[in-house]
C-alpha cells in the first residue's frame, strides 16, 4: 500500500488556536453582559426602595388623618430601615435592598438618638418636620424622597 500524506488536505474541525480565540470572545462578551446587569439591578433597587419608603411615608400621613392623631414613620440611617405603623398598634419594619442606602437625611426636627429620625405626620395630614431622604445605590445613582413640611405632601425628586 502507497499511502501519501499531504500537508495542503485538512481534516474538518478546529484547531486549538481558533477555539481559544472564541473562549476569549464570549468571556469578554459575558464580562461586559455581567456588568451591565449588576448596574441594572442596582439601578432597579435604587427605584423599588424609593417607591417603597414615599408608599409608606404616604401610608404613615393616610393613618395620622385617618385616626385624628399623630403618626411617626421612624428612619435608623446605620441600620438602613425604618419602621411605621401599618395599622392601628400593627408596625412594621422595611429593610431597604441590599445595593441601597441611605446616604443623607435632612429633616427640621435633630435626630432621635445617634442616627435615628423621625417622621410625624400630625392629624391634618401635615409634617411640621419637613425634609429629605436621599437614597443612594452602590453605583453612586441617587434618588431624594422630600416631605413637604406644610402640607405633608411626599414625592420623588
Amino acid at each position: 500500500m502507497d499511502r501519501k500524506v499531504s500537508f495542503f488536505i485538512r481534516e474538518a474541525g478546529f484547531t486549538f488556536l481558533e477555539v481559544l480565540v472564541l473562549l476569549v470572545v464570549v468571556g469578554v462578551l459575558l464580562g461586559g453582559a455581567i456588568f451591565s446587569l449588576n448596574r441594572s439591578a442596582a439601578h432597579w433597587d435604587l427605584v423599588t426602595g424609593a417607591r417603597e419608603l414615599v408608599s409608606h411615608l404616604r401610608a404613615t400621613r393616610d393613618l395620622a388623618v385617618a385616626r385624628g392623631m399623630e403618626s411617626v414613620l421612624t428612619i435608623y440611617q446605620n441600620d438602613n430601615c425604618y419602621r411605621f405603623e401599618r395599622a392601628p398598634g400593627v408596625w412594621e419594619t422595611v429593610y431597604l435592598p441590599a445595593r441601597v442606602r441611605f446616604a443623607w437625611l435632612t429633616f427640621a426636627n435633630p435626630p432621635v438618638a445617634g442616627a435615628v429620625y423621625e417622621v410625624r405626620f400630625d392629624p391634618s395630614g401635615s409634617s411640621g418636620n419637613g425634609g429629605t431622604a436621599t437614597l443612594q445605590s452602590v453605583t453612586g445613582e441617587i434618588r431624594k424622597i422630600v416631605v413637604f413640611g406644610p402640607t405633608g405632601r411626599v414625592r420623588i425628586k
